[in-house]
């Protein structure tokens, strides 16, 4: 195979689009074409160890140096709360060891990569649809502290054995959630510090739907 085809395949394989590649490597997506085409076939080393970094593959296979087999990363699983009971998940998380878990690439996860305090959702809605659209996963931190949340970072939080997500600021002895939307429906969520709300973790990490 070509290194085209070789990029290619290694996207298809993986689901990607090359709109969502193109976000995660700041290649943009007409080089990524070029790139699998064939096009252009003297890839700069920069942009191809970025790329065999995403997809979690050795650069040497793609300039044909060695063969790919069994050379892909195997998937850290994580704890996956999946649709079905996305609205009963409960404000603590103790229970997490008994939910399903989801694999993915330590080239996803980056720095976050195996890390135990992560747990997968998947987001339901349209209150976050300037940041994060409906159907995108999203990698939540829970081993955080409310006194080191900064304001406008992006967290999950339950209350009543419901969770949502949104931006998160502390007004003194006040706590207040905000939606980051283009509907002018979604509103502020406001809670007293007296309130029984559970901060369930906070987001470092989405991959994003975009249809």
């Amino acid at each position: 195979m070509t290194k085209g085809e070789k990029l290619y395949n290694a996207r298809i394989d993986r689901n990607f689009t090359r709109a969502e590649v193109s976000q995660a490597t700041g290649i943009s997506d007409k080089l990524l074409f070029k790139y699998e085409k064939d096009i252009i076939t003297n890839i700069p080393l920069d942009n191809l160890e970025k790329l065999c970094s995403f997809y979690g593959i050795n650069p040497t296979y793609i300039v044909g140096w060695e063969d790919n087999t069994n050379k892909r990363d195997t998937p850290s699983q994580y704890p996956f709360i999946p649709a079905a009971v996305a609205a009963g998940i409960p404000c603590t998380i103790e229970g997490r060891k008994e939910l399903p878990t989801i694999g993915l690439s330590d080239a996803i996860m980056g720095k976050y990569a195996g890390n135990k305090h992560i747990l997968i959702m998947r987001v339901n809605g349209e209150s976050m649809n300037k940041v994060i659209p409906s159907g995108s996963f999203i990698a939540v931190k829970t081993d955080i502290e409310v006194k080191n949340l900064k304001d406008g970072d992006l967290v999950v939080f339950g209350k009543e054995h419901e969770y949502s997500l949104k931006r998160f600021y502390d007004a003194g002895d006040r706590i207040i959630f905000k939606p980051d939307s283009s509907d002018p429906r979604f509103t502020d969520h406001v809670y007293n510090k007296t309130d029984t709300i559970f901060i369930i973790g906070k987001v470092v990490l989405s991959i994003r739907n975009y249809e």
